[in-house]
């Protein structure tokens, strides 16, 4: 048999030197990767808050376009009634911006419901405030079939002896669920499913209806905002102040 004592395997001296280049490689390439996710995860969260400032100005504009058309239907309804006034009744002669006038919601009449949900009826006291509201809005205005809510932070609340009581705002319907459901003991507004979302965004629609009323209304009122911060601003950090 041959003499095998004298042989050995001989390893490239430069593997180590390579591995190490590698390996740097690789690092580099995760860090990229990570830089990629990064830019997508601000991506994605501009735009939500994009979806989220078109819903709420369609809000706002068919608000407005509401007043605007209760405000028409009024009109035309003191026109005609004008030349009645003097021979129905003092009280009939009563503008609601007159002295006279006592703040409680006058009584509903056909077509009127609407032009009382959208005007404020200058309430003076807390007592006409609780009348109005018994009146008006105290109804549930969530669907039993969504999550459980409270909503006593964002809306008037009786057993608060004010009016024009100061609430919290409901920004987006990611605010809302933070509100409702802390991240602490519950899933991120990241991770829910497409469907739970939409949930959340009808309520949040909802909610935010009800308080452009409650707040027309004289009910309730919102903190002063705070200043803008002036400079410049990266929609990273903007976006995180968001949430």
């Amino acid at each position: 048999m041959p003499d095998m004592s004298n042989y050995s395997v001989n390893q490239p001296s430069d593997l180590p030197s390579q591995l190490t280049e590698l390996q740097a490689l690789n690092q580099e390439l995760y860090n990229k990767v990570l830089e990629q996710l990064n830019v997508i995860y601000d991506y994605e969260h501009f735009t939500h808050r994009l979806q989220n400032e078109n819903i709420e100005l369609k809000m706002k504009i068919k608000s407005q376009e509401q007043d605007l058309q209760a405000l028409r239907a009024n009109q035309a309804q003191l026109s005609l009634s004008i030349p009645t006034v003097a021979q129905t009744s003092s009280f009939a002669a009563i503008s609601p911006i007159s002295p006279c006038f006592s703040g409680v919601a006058p009584m509903k009449t056909q077509g009127e419901e609407h032009f009382i949900e959208e005007v404020s009826p200058y309430l003076k006291n807390y007592e006409e405030a609780l009348m109005y509201w018994e009146e008006n809005h105290n109804i549930e205005i969530m669907n039993p079939e969504w999550p459980e809510t409270d909503l006593t932070c964002y809306l008037f609340n009786k057993d608060i002896g004010q009016v024009k009581q100061i609430v919290m705002r409901a920004p987006n319907c990611c605010s809302l669920y933070g509100n409702q459901r802390p991240c602490k003991i519950n899933p991120h507004w990241k991770s829910l499913p497409e469907k739970t979302k939409e949930v959340w965004q009808k309520m949040w629609i909802v909610l935010k209806d009800e308080q452009v009323k409650q707040r027309n209304a004289g009910l309730i009122r919102f903190p002063d905002s705070k200043p803008k911060k002036v400079g410049k601003v990266s929609i990273k950090q903007e976006i995180m102040e968001m949430y």
